[in-house]
């Protein structure tokens, strides 16, 4: 496969640029992160896996939330989270187009370490969905062929708010759950197929 530049230049690199953090790729740290992207881009899917992975380290991060801030809304939390985080891990497309969730760690006021993921297209976009829905996704097919949950019926389990306040208790959950027969998953919003093509 010629990686080429392919992908590079996507417009979900640009909170990339012009950054003075390190990256880091199956443990191996890198200054830029056109460097990290090729190291993806050179090396297979982990096994099991589905996406390829960055982490992003922020050495000058103090990892606690900003309690001056709060309350604040579950999309609105992103821009004021992710500059305390000292540890920003995402997880991006096999296709390297997109970057499906981003993950890090922050303690609270009483030291409690909370867990935060965001889907990145729940980001920018109004959602169409509803937990409940039935719909099918293209998310096994951009990684692998002939993977049994491909054309499945997948049904959403779990799908918050993104105007819901978050008050800086518990953890932050910005993404969208899915049941595929008795398994529930993580899956990213941006590869969902709308029912009515599905039908």
């Amino acid at each position: 496969m010629n990686i080429g530049s392919a992908g590079v230049y996507c417009k979900c690199w640009n909170l990339f640029w012009g950054c003075s953090r390190s990256f880091e790729v199956n443990g191996k740290e890198h200054s830029l992160f056109r460097s990290a992207l090729l190291a993806c881009k050179q090396s297979e899917l982990p096994v099991g896996k589905e996406f390829y992975t960055i982490i992003m380290h922020q050495k000058e991060a103090d990892g606690i939330i900003p309690a001056d801030s709060l309350p604040v809304s579950l999309r609105d939390s992103y821009s004021v989270m992710t500059p305390h985080a000292k540890k920003r891990v995402f997880h991006i497309s096999p296709q390297f187009d997109e970057i499906y969730w981003e993950t890090f760690e922050l303690a609270d006021s009483s030291g409690n370490i909370r867990n935060f993921c965001y889907d990145h297209w729940l980001l920018d976009h109004n959602c169409e969905w509803n937990v409940g829905d039935i719909c099918k996704t293209t998310y096994w097919g951009k990684s692998r062929w002939g993977n049994p949950c491909m054309d499945r019926g997948i049904k959403i389990t779990y799908l918050p708010d993104a105007k819901t306040p978050y008050y800086g208790r518990g953890d932050l959950e910005l993404y969208c759950k899915i049941s595929v027969g008795s398994n529930s998953l993580n899956i990213p919003l941006s590869t969902l197929i709308k029912p009515s093509s599905t039908e």
